[in-house]
C-alpha cells in the first residue's frame, strides 16, 4: 500500500510538472492560453475544479499544435479522443474511489473487493493512456515548434518538456 502511494504522488508529481511545461510553451507557440500557467498546477489541487480545469488545461495545449498532420499522415484534430478516453477513466476511478471509501465500513466484503479491484484497473487504464497523452501531446508540441522555427538555441523562451525551467531545449 505504501510503494503505491509513494508511486501515486511521485508520478502525479512529474505529470503536473510536464502539464505545467507544456502549457507555459502555448505563449512561445503563438497561442494565446486561456488561464495563467499557475492553473497548469493548481487545478490539480482545488477540490471539485481539479475534476475539469486540468483537462481544459490539455485541451489547449492539444488544440493549439492541431494545425496540419501528425507524423504519420493522420489529421491531428482524430487523436483527442486519446485525451479524452484517459480524462474519462482517470475521473472515473476518482469517482468510484470516493463512492467505495465513502460507504466502506472496517469490513472488506466481496462487493468492496470487486470495486478496490475495478478502481486499481481504472487507475491502471488511466497510467499507461496519460504515458500516450505526454507521449501525443510532447510530439505534437514539438512538431508544432520546430515548424514555427520557435527559438530554441539561446533563448529562454522555449521550454522542452523534459527540460528544467529556464533550460533550452
Amino acid at each position: 500500500g505504501g510503494v503505491r502511494v509513494l508511486a501515486l504522488i511521485a508520478t502525479g508529481a512529474v505529470f503536473i510538472v510536464w502539464t505545467r511545461r507544456v502549457y507555459r510553451n502555448l505563449a512561445p507557440l503563438g497561442a494565446s492560453p486561456r488561464f495563467s500557467p499557475g492553473w497548469a498546477i493548481g487545478g490539480w489541487f482545488v477540490p471539485v475544479l481539479n475534476l475539469w480545469r486540468p483537462k481544459q488545461i490539455l485541451n489547449d495545449v492539444w488544440r493549439a499544435t492541431e494545425h496540419g498532420e501528425d507524423h504519420a499522415g493522420v489529421p491531428t484534430d482524430t487523436h483527442m479522443t486519446l485525451l479524452n478516453a484517459w480524462w474519462a477513466t482517470w475521473v472515473t476511478s476518482i469517482v468510484v474511489g470516493w463512492r467505495v471509501m465513502g460507504s466502506s465500513d472496517e469490513s472488506v466484503d466481496a462487493s468492496t473487493l470487486g470495486a478496490m479491484v475495478l478502481i486499481d484497473l481504472l487507475m491502471l487504464v488511466a497510467a499507461i493512456l496519460a504515458f500516450w497523452v505526454v507521449v501525443r501531446l510532447t510530439q505534437r508540441q514539438e512538431g508544432y515548434a520546430a515548424r514555427l522555427h520557435t527559438p530554441s538555441a539561446g533563448t529562454h523562451e522555449w521550454l522542452t518538456p523534459g527540460s528544467a525551467d529556464g533550460a533550452v531545449g
